[in-house]
């Protein structure tokens, strides 16, 4: 059996050797691109992924600046004033490191689609409009400081 198939390829017409050749090198090329599409995706959801906690872990340090400052106003005199204003410039720069990292992350959600954007809608959509309602000053849209936020946030608004 496997004497006759060998007769027959070599009594074949060499353009079609070549063709049977180049379809099967095709398929394999083919296989092997999609396995490294797949390794790339989810490489890049992992990136995402150490974003996204990255802005979680700036959220709490943001929340617990807030909530010690909170904690100290109720409690202090009025003689400590300068250090209730240290407070205030700590509250700011933690909202700042908060912010910068939600707009990274919008950046990937706009300019590196890994999953679907319905799908990150679903899982952020809520977070982003109340982060912009909680603080509107920071989102002068004439001077965007973070306009991927404000991208994202228009977009899944309007849809």
């Amino acid at each position: 059996m496997f004497e006759k198939l060998l007769f027959k390829l070599i009594n074949m017409n060499p353009n079609w050797i070549v063709a049977i050749g180049t379809a099967i090198l095709a398929f394999v090329a083919w296989r092997q691109l999609n396995k490294l599409n797949r390794t790339l995706k989810i490489n890049s959801l992992m990136a995402v992924l150490e974003l996204e906690s990255e802005m979680f872990r700036k959220k709490e340090k943001y929340e617990e600046t807030v909530s010690s400052y909170k904690m100290m106003e109720m409690g202090l005199n009025i003689g400590d004033s300068v250090y209730i204003s240290v407070k205030k410039e700590d509250i700011k720069s933690a909202l700042e490191n908060y912010l910068y990292s939600l707009n990274r992350l919008c950046y990937c959600i706009k300019n590196k689609p890994i999953l679907e954007d319905k799908d990150w809608k679903l899982e952020f959509h809520e977070l982003i409009s109340a982060v912009v309602d909680e603080n509107k000053e920071c989102f002068d849209v004439s001077l965007p400081k973070y306009p991927n936020i404000i991208y994202i946030n228009k977009k899944w608004n309007s849809e």
